[in-house]
Order: structure tokens, then sequence, then C-alpha cells
């Protein structure tokens, strides 16, 4: 069964099938989870085990805030958004983790036009950076103000997120 909507789309996948696609259970569980939690199994009434997987549409994203494109296996996000406070984290981070994971998370955070990074956006970073090392993927983030690398350097995350100068660089360090 395979419906579409223009937001997502449900699979149903009986227990044979990841295995013949070249899926094992655990990379299709991990890929599901890092998008929308944990998968739904269930039992029909043939006692057969299916999955429910919702997974967002994986084209690259152009929005208000941000602007994805995929160059070679990284994706590549151009944020548009001047801040990254509160009002903006949720959407922001629904946006590139949904994009990232099917990716890898090989991405790179092109902040060029950001100016103001709240404390929930310097959250968000870190809980992208966690999910990109669980993914075994990698976080950059480039074209940073110096107001914006010294806040990372007084708050001593200049320790724990990757910086490039710019996207080419960026894309080097992810190799």
């Amino acid at each position: 069964m395979l419906v579409l909507d223009s937001r997502s789309t449900l699979y149903t996948i009986d227990a044979h099938f990841p295995r013949l696609l070249g899926f094992d259970f655990v990379t299709l569980n991990s890929i599901t989870d890092s998008l929308h939690g944990p998968t739904r199994t269930f039992m029909d009434a043939s006692s057969a085990f299916h999955f429910a997987v919702e997974i967002r549409s994986m084209d690259m994203i152009d929005t208000t805030l941000v602007k994805t494109v995929l160059l070679g296996r990284s994706v590549v996000a151009h944020l548009k958004t001047g801040n990254i406070t509160d009002f903006e984290k949720d959407s922001l981070s629904k946006e590139l983790t949904g994009v990232a994971a099917a990716h890898g998370f090989r991405l790179v955070l092109d902040m060029a036009e950001v100016v103001m990074v709240g404390s929930s956006g310097l959250g968000m970073f870190l809980a992208m950076q966690k999910q990109a090392n669980a993914a075994k993927g990698k976080l950059v983030l480039c074209n940073l103000s110096e107001d914006l690398i010294g806040m990372l350097k007084i708050t001593s995350l200049d320790k724990l997120l990757t910086r490039a100068k710019d996207v080419d660089a960026a894309l080097k360090l992810i190799g």
C-alpha cells in the first residue's frame, strides 16, 4: 500500500520487503527513528509483522528560513534568516533534520546571512551535532561572522562544533 499527499508518504512494508530492497531492519529503523521517532510495528489479521513508516519528502527545500542544495553526497543549507532564536529554531530544526537524515547527516550550514544566534539556536546546533554523530555523519558551520565566532569561543562551543571559512572548505572537511 502506498499513500501520497503533498507533505508525506506512508509506506506499509511487510517483513521481507526491506531485505529485497537492500535494507536491513536496523537501517530502516534508524532512518525512520531519526526523522519521526520510533517506527510503529503492529500485527495484521494474518499475524505477519508490518511496518508503517511515515517518511517526509526527501526533496531539497526552499523556505523563508533556509534553502538546501545537494552537492555531491552532502546537503548545503543556506540559512536565510538573520536570527536563530526560539521563534525560528523549531521550524528550522525540523526542516534541516529531515533533509540531512535522508543524506547520511552530511550537512553544511552556510551562516553568511545569520547575524544573531540565541541560546535556543545554540541548543539546536548541539542537538544536530549529536544526531550527526549518531548517524556517523558530519555537521559543519561556515561563513560565520566574527561576532558568531566570538560567541562560539566564549561559550566553548567552538570545541564541539566544526566550522569552516566557506562552503568549499566545509565540503572538504566532510569529505
